[in-house]
């Protein structure tokens, strides 16, 4: 048997356990993303772009439509709409080919 708070404690530690830092990406890295994005814009090519979670890493895949340096996000559409994606949160972009959506 156990007690409420017993219980809520432990939700709240593996709460706390499963968060996970934000990775510092190197300055090459970076620049190497900008220019992936940047690419995929001029070509109008699909993306798959791994975007950092605190539980899990998200994957987004659509077109790039604008990378906004000023608020520092990027819009990627899909078939579900339009996604704004911080760019700090961005940790890798790839691009797709058209057979594998």
């Amino acid at each position: 048997m156990m007690l409420p708070e017993h219980k809520q404690a432990i939700l709240q530690h593996r709460s706390e356990l499963e968060h996970r830092e934000m990775p510092l990406l190197d300055e090459q890295r970076i620049e190497e993303l900008s220019r992936l994005a940047a690419e995929a814009v001029q070509k109008q090519s699909l993306v798959r772009v791994e975007v950092y979670r605190p539980d899990q890493n998200e994957i987004v895949a659509g077109q790039i439509r604008k990378i906004d340096a000023a608020h520092g996000r990027m819009e990627i559409v899909n078939q579900d709409g339009s996604v704004r994606i911080p760019l700090k949160e961005v940790l890798d972009i790839a691009h797709v080919s058209k057979d594998c959506k």
